[in-house]
């Protein structure tokens, strides 16, 4: 089976196992979620609103653990210009406070078939007239053009923009086979590098713990990523645990017993592992992924009843000082159980092949 094939394949798994459970209420002017949060950028503290859209999302969704074509208005419903800008209208609401706008619509903001240049220049007019210091968007780096960041500095009056990109993994093979992503090592260097001569910056997006890896290899590898991102001036990646969710490949293979779900501590190995090779990172963990803010079913990572909070607490504070000690302190009787994982064999590529033959009918 030659890249192509395999690629088609795990593409067409992908989009077989979905199944869109998104409830809109048949309305579509109103935002999906915001939420108010304190974060820090840099050492400074910050006041963001995260703001979603109720929109179509990613017009490229091929990731095998991405459960958000599911969480997003099926394409057969409208949704119009003027429906987006009232949401964005509500996200200014009792919004003076705020420092940092995070305009999310679990897509790509710069693709054209998802938002167009009016909503994304009504946007931009109306961070600039705000209080918000901050506007941060979300898009992968194909999307990311000369054009499009020209038009963006036109409108922002010198306000700053960030890109969050989802590289995942600095790793070819596990981005390419494992994540099944269409974000490639190539683009998101273009990116960056255009983003900084705009004087914006991108907010990189690492994965722990993607399909067909072992632990160890899971770690290695977000280590890794760390390291590289910082030899390229990348000091603050986002780090997201990986949550199990319905109608993935990730869930088809936890359902097989061929994936299981990270621990919480063996993300605070990772953690540990990042600051013995890169001392001063500012790396954040995404909280959102290890609990149930959004409402949506997932298996998320985890620890034993008397320890999980805990370390999740000391996760979100490490966030805000990024000072290691609270962690490594982090104890208990469950610390070194669930390192077992599925026995992989061979290259990643192998292992994805190996599961596409495996998988001619899906009933899950």
């Amino acid at each position: 089976m030659n890249t192509f094939e395999l690629k088609r394949n795990v593409t067409r798994i992908v989009r077989d196992l979905r199944v869109n459970e998104y409830n809109y209420g048949n309305c579509v002017t109103g935002l999906q979620s915001s939420l108010d949060d304190a974060i820090t950028e840099k050492g400074v503290p910050l006041k963001r609103r995260r703001a979603v859209l109720t929109a179509h999302g990613c017009c490229v969704a091929t990731c095998t653990m991405c459960p958000l074509p599911d969480e997003s208005v099926p394409n057969n419903i409208i949704i119009t210009d003027e429906d987006i800008k009232q949401q964005i209208d509500a996200a200014f609401i009792n919004s003076d406070a705020c420092d940092v706008l995070t305009v999310y619509h679990n897509g790509n903001f710069f693709a054209d078939k998802e938002l167009s240049d009016n909503v994304r220049e009504y946007i931009y007019t109306r961070v600039a007239n705000s209080n918000f210091k901050n506007l941060v968007v979300e898009s992968l780096p194909q999307f990311i053009t000369r054009n499009k960041l020209d038009k963006a500095r036109a409108k922002l009056s010198g306000k700053i923009m960030q890109v969050a990109i989802g590289l995942q993994s600095w790793d070819d093979d596990i981005r390419e086979y494992a994540i099944n992503s269409t974000c490639t090592k190539d683009k998101f260097l273009e990116a960056n590098a255009l983003l900084k001569e705009f004087g914006y910056s991108a907010q990189v997006f690492l994965m722990f713990k993607p399909p067909f890896l072992s632990v160890q290899e899971s770690i290695d590898d977000l280590v890794n990523g760390v390291v590289k991102l910082h030899k390229i001036g990348i000091d603050d990646p986002i780090i997201c645990p990986m949550r199990v969710a319905k109608h993935t490949v990730v869930h088809a293979l936890f359902n097989r017993g061929e994936y299981i779900p990270p621990t919480l501590w063996q993300l605070v190995q990772a953690i540990k592992n990042i600051h013995e090779r890169v001392p001063n990172t500012l790396c954040r963990i995404a909280i959102t992924c290890l609990n149930e803010f959004d409402k949506i079913y997932s298996i998320r990572a985890t620890a034993c009843k008397k320890c999980a909070d805990k370390i999740i607490k000391e996760l979100s504070e490490y966030n805000h000082t990024h000072n290691i000690s609270g962690v490594k302190r982090l104890t208990c009787e469950c610390k070194t159980g669930g390192f077992l994982n599925y026995p992989y064999e061979g290259s990643v590529k192998e292992r994805v092949a190996a599961f596409v033959l495996t998988t001619k009918e899906l009933t899950i």
